[in-house]
C-alpha cells in the first residue's frame, strides 16, 4: 500500500510540477507585457523544487524587463538545469532595445553562450542615467554616453557574442568581444542578463 501511494505521488508530481513551473515563468516574463512560451523538463519532477531539471526552453517577444544591476546571482536559477535555451526578441530593458537575446547551455557543460543584438540612443541612455542608475554601473553607462553627442537620437548598435560562466550564480564574461565607444561591454551585458534571467 505504501509503495503504491509513493508511486502515485511520483506520477502526479511528474504530471503537475513541470507545467506549473513553466506557467509561473511565463507569468513573470510577461508581467509588463509581451508573449512567452516555456517548456520545463525534469525527471524526477521533484528536482524542480530545488531549481534542478533536465532542460529549460524559453522563447518570447515584446517583453519589458527592469534592467538589473549586474550583481545579481541570477544564474543560480539556471545552473541546476542540464540544458538551457532562451531565445527572446523585441526585449526592452532600461535604455536598451534588444532585437534578439539568446542564452544557451549545452548538456554536460557549465558555461553559457550569449548572443545579443541590441541598440540604444544617447538621449535615452542619458535620461535613464539621470533617473535610475548609480554606482559602478552608472559610471560605466556614463562613460558610454560620454562618447556621443548629448541628446542624440540616432540608434547605436550593440552586437556581442560572448561566453559566460557562473560565479556562484553571478554571470561573468570569460571570452568574446564587444565594445561601444571603446568601453568594454562586460558589466552591461551582465546587467542585461540579470534583467532577463531574474524573471525566470
Amino acid at each position: 500500500m505504501v509503495l503504491a501511494f509513493l508511486i502515485l505521488v511520483l506520477v502526479v508530481t511528474q504530471l503537475v510540477l513541470p507545467p506549473i513551473a513553466a506557467s509561473r515563468i511565463e507569468s513573470r516574463l510577461t508581467k509588463n507585457g509581451g508573449d512567452a512560451r516555456v517548456s520545463v523538463r525534469a525527471f524526477p519532477a521533484l528536482r524542480l523544487l530545488f531549481q534542478h531539471g533536465d532542460s529549460l526552453d524559453v522563447t518570447g517577444s515584446g517583453l519589458n524587463v527592469p534592467l538589473g544591476s549586474g550583481n545579481q546571482k541570477v544564474l543560480d536559477k539556471l545552473d541546476g538545469f542540464d540544458r538551457v535555451h532562451i531565445h527572446l526578441t523585441g526585449v526592452t530593458s532600461g535604455p536598451f532595445h534588444t532585437q534578439s537575446f539568446t542564452l544557451d547551455k549545452a548538456g554536460g557543460e557549465a558555461a553559457y553562450d550569449l548572443a545579443v543584438r541590441a541598440s540604444f540612443t544617447p538621449s535615452a541612455l542619458a535620461s535613464y542615467l539621470g533617473s535610475s542608475v548609480g554606482g559602478p554601473l552608472g559610471g560605466l553607462f556614463g562613460g558610454i554616453a560620454g562618447g556621443f553627442v548629448p541628446g542624440g537620437t540616432q540608434p547605436v548598435p550593440v552586437t556581442v557574442d560572448v561566453r559566460l560562466e557562473s560565479d556562484n550564480g553571478t554571470p561573468r564574461v570569460t571570452s568574446g568581444a564587444g565594445t561601444v565607444a571603446g568601453v568594454p561591454m562586460g558589466p552591461v551585458l551582465e546587467a542585461v542578463v540579470a534583467a532577463v534571467v531574474a524573471r525566470l
